[in-house]
């Protein structure tokens, strides 16, 4: 995508960003649709993850997005934070409504 013009960035243009976001990995390859459904042949860790979201969210959980976010060389640190887009005003520690799961790409 970078290579053909049409990457994402962060603050819509690649001038003066070094994040770069990847879109519809679903449609990329089998191993995101593997990672998708938390097959351990694809994430190590992924029957432990599945548990985890389940634990937190119950068995019905939705995944409504799955994006790849790409911190290229010199990139600004980004500090630690709450993902919260979407479950304003239903914010309840007890009760979450959002949780995040990375896989760490090499």
């Amino acid at each position: 995508e970078r290579e053909g013009g049409i990457a994402l960035w962060l603050n819509a243009s690649s001038n003066g960003s070094n994040t770069q976001f990847v879109t519809t990995l679903l449609n990329k390859g089998d191993v995101f649709e593997g990672a998708l459904n938390f097959d351990s042949t694809y994430v190590q860790a992924g029957p432990v993850m599945e548990q985890l979201l389940t634990e937190a969210l119950g068995g019905d959980f939705l995944i409504n997005s799955f994006q790849a976010i790409i911190a290229h060389q010199h990139n600004f640190p980004q500090a630690l934070h709450q993902d919260d887009i979407g479950s304003a005003p239903y914010r309840h520690p007890e009760a979450p409504l959002l949780v995040t799961a990375m896989f760490m790409l090499d």
